[in-house]
């Protein structure tokens, strides 16, 4: 119990490489979280933040260790959401360490197309 409670103590946070775009209607953010399974993904939206949390698991390995670059850490990384957002049409999936977050724009902020009407 010891152990793990050092382990813990001792990881610390990585902001993922992520890419951002946008499509017709929507914003995809892009985050690559290697060795984050679908159950150690954490999203959530409070007020106009989405935070994104990844903990990954390394495994739990016997013995000495001669070289070791792979770090206790987990991965977190926070937006700021515009009025834009609809905050209830946010999606996620996952696969292979990629993790996609789908938002999809307000029908308000969506532009418009105004017709012409000819009079006289």
């Amino acid at each position: 119990m010891a152990k793990e409670l050092e382990q813990q103590q001792q990881r610390r946070r990585i902001v993922p490489v992520c890419s951002i775009r946008e499509e017709e209607g929507k914003v995809v953010l892009v985050l690559e979280m290697p060795g984050v399974e679908k159950n150690g993904v954490s999203i959530s939206v409070d007020n106009d933040e989405l935070r994104i949390s990844g903990k990954r698991d390394l495994g739990n390995h016997q013995g000495k260790y001669l070289i070791r670059e792979r770090t206790l850490a987990d991965y977190y990384s926070s937006y700021t959401l515009d009025d834009t957002i609809d905050r209830d049409r946010i999606e996620a999936e996952t696969s292979k360490g990629v993790l996609t977050v789908t938002m999809n724009r307000t029908e308000a902020s969506k532009p418009k197309q105004v017709s012409v009407k000819e009079v006289g």
